[in-house]
């Protein structure tokens, strides 16, 4: 179980964000040569699903649970919104570890046989495209968590079909 949200991530989205950051986030040590590190994709998959809980719980019950926001558009709006926060929360995860230094040398710079860097394996694009899956995810959270617990609202149990 502690690997499902990295086997999610990676075998839906890995080729947005490379091989690299998807060894970092399950915890590979260079030292080593082993998984040996803690698996970041729980701590950000659980954060994900929090701020999809809290997307949702906002949207049906509190403060948004009125007559005047039960309309297909206003949820798709409440959609885009939890997966923009969860765009940038994915991104701020790999980037934050990219400039801080925490991601491995073997998995960070290709070099030659001298030390020489040849080139950089993770970039900032590959943050965002991190940011994206996670993104997604987060969409797919909060609609499975809209199609659960929306019949308990007073005023959006109908949202968004």
């Amino acid at each position: 179980m502690s690997d499902f949200l990295g086997f999610v991530y990676c075998s839906l989205f890995e080729k947005w964000f490379g091989a690299g950051l998807a060894d970092h986030f399950f915890g590979f040590d260079c030292v080593t040569g082993e998984y040996s590190l803690s698996n970041q994709f729980n701590l950000i998959g659980l954060m994900t699903f929090i701020i999809s809980l809290v997307s949702m719980i906002a949207y049906y019950y509190w403060p948004l649970d009125h007559p005047r926001f039960s309309k297909w558009w206003t949820w798709l709006i409440m959609l885009f919104v939890n997966s923009a926060i969860c765009l940038f929360a994915g991104f701020y995860f790999a980037n934050s570890d990219r400039k801080s230094g925490a991601i491995s040398d073997c998995l960070m710079y290709f070099r030659d046989e001298s030390g020489e860097i040849l080139s950089t394996l993770i970039t900032s694009a590959e943050c965002w495209g991190f940011g994206l899956a996670n993104s997604v995810i987060a969409a797919i959270f909060f609609f499975f968590l809209s199609m659960l617990f929306k019949w308990w609202s007073t005023s959006c149990k109908y949202s968004p079909f």
